[in-house]
Formats: structure tokens, sequence, C-alpha cells
């Protein structure tokens, strides 16, 4: 089965550091703005674009260092609280410029610093570890989206450009090669027996998961022992298969 996680993250500089935590390979993210934000007291037009554009691009950066190869679709939120379409449609133009063009200047900027490092001889660990690091970010560039999105959560204007977005990145073999492939039987077996037995619930403790493990399964349990270890199946217990099961259809 594949697994749907939609965690929400905010940048803030005094821990900067904390969403890192979430960054992870073979994903698929949403940076997000308001298309409603406004400038502040005495700033221009152009410095609010700006500075909008480098909030996106951190975020950017970020993913393209922690998590290389990574899907990104910049999405504009609040399109219901600004009227003029054209305006909509106008600053997605300029966000998804800006941050390409952020993105390509720190990706320049990396490339640079892995030239110097692998002209010096006898490098310290740490300045090893650097050009390694900056190896495997510059070989597999960030996937940023070309547009930007328009939507509201409100009106849900946009929301269905977005699920074809998603759904077609979702299905992008060659950023998530095993998304869509078929899986062990097994696991279509257990996650058909929790929809069974708790058919009114959209989530389930481990206990709740154990228990229904534990009950008779869709298959032979003298054949095939089936167990819960967090979300994974035990290794252990499916050695002791005494022949490979076919997924049920």
């Amino acid at each position: 089965m594949d697994t749907l996680s939609l965690p929400e993250l905010s940048l803030n500089l005094a821990v900067y550091w904390t969403p890192q935590i979430f960054v992870t390979p073979d994903t698929l993210y949403l940076v997000l703005w308001s298309l409603a934000k406004q400038p502040q007291p005495g700033q221009d037009a152009a410095a609010h674009r700006t500075e909008m554009i480098q909030e996106l691009a951190k975020w950017a950066t970020l993913l393209q260092t922690c998590s290389p190869g990574a899907k990104v679709q910049l999405v504009g939120s609040h399109k219901d609280e600004v009227a003029d379409e054209a305006l909509v449609a106008e600053q997605c133009r300029w966000m998804a410029a800006g941050v390409h063009a952020e993105l390509s200047a720190y990706r320049e900027t990396q490339q640079r610093e892995l030239e110097q490092l692998s002209l010096m001889q006898d490098l310290s660990p740490h300045a090893s570890e650097r050009k390694r690091q900056l190896q495997r970010v510059l070989s597999r560039p960030l996937r940023l989206g070309e547009h930007a999105l328009a939507v509201s959560a409100k009106s849900l204007a946009g929301m269905e450009e977005l699920r074809a977005a998603m759904v077609e990145a979702a299905f992008d073999t060659d950023a998530f090669p095993e998304f869509g492939k078929n899986q062990p039987g097994t696991y279509s077996a257990i996650h058909r027996k929790l929809l069974r037995d708790h058919p009114n619930e959209s989530s389930l403790t481990f206990a709740e998961m154990q228990a229904s493990a534990e009950r008779q399964s869709d298959f032979d349990s003298a054949r095939l022992q089936v167990s819960f270890v967090g979300s994974f199946l035990s290794d252990n217990k499916a050695e002791t298969e005494s022949e490979p099961q076919q997924p049920q259809q």
C-alpha cells in the first residue's frame, strides 16, 4: 500500500533546523504562499515581491539540500480573497519565475564550491564530506514545477487542478519509481481486513491494528503468520511462509 502523509510546516528562522527533521527523499512537496498577503506599511510593491520570492526560495533551497531530486509544486493560497483573476495569474507567474531563478543561482554557487574543492588536495575530513554532499545534491536537481497554481480552501477554487497536478507528479516514474507498482498480496490482505473490521474509522491505534491481525486473516494462518511491527511486516515471520502466495484480486 502507498502512504499519503501531509505534514504542514512553517518557516521560522529562529528554529530553521526544525523543518529539516520532516524532509525526506522521494517526496512530493507543496510550497505555499498567500496570494492575499499585502506589503508592510511603507513597503513598495517591488520590495514586497522580492521578499515573498526569497521566502519561498528558502524552502526550495532547503529541499534541494535535504531532499535532492524531490518534486515541488508552488501553490498560491487564499485565491478567494483576490478578486482580480489577472492579478492572481500575474502573481503566480512572477513567483514561479523568481523561485526558479533563485534556485538556479543557489545551484551555481554550489557548483563553484564543488569545483574549488575538486582542485584541492589533501582535503580534511570535513571538506571531503562537504564535497560528497555537493556531488550528491548537484547530481539530483530539484524537480520544481514550471508553473504555480492558485487555490482557495474556502471556495475550493483551483483544488481540482491541484489534485490533478499531484496525481500526475505521483506517477512520475523518474521521481517515484515504486509508486503505482504492484505490492505484495499480504499488504492488500491486511488493508482489506482493517477496512472490514473498522469500516467507519479513519484512523486506528497500534493496538487496534494488532488485534485485527491476530484474528482470522485472508490467508491460512497455518501457512503464513501475519504480524505488525510498527507499520511493517515482520521479516522473520514472512520467511516462514511455505510457498509463495498470489495476490488476491
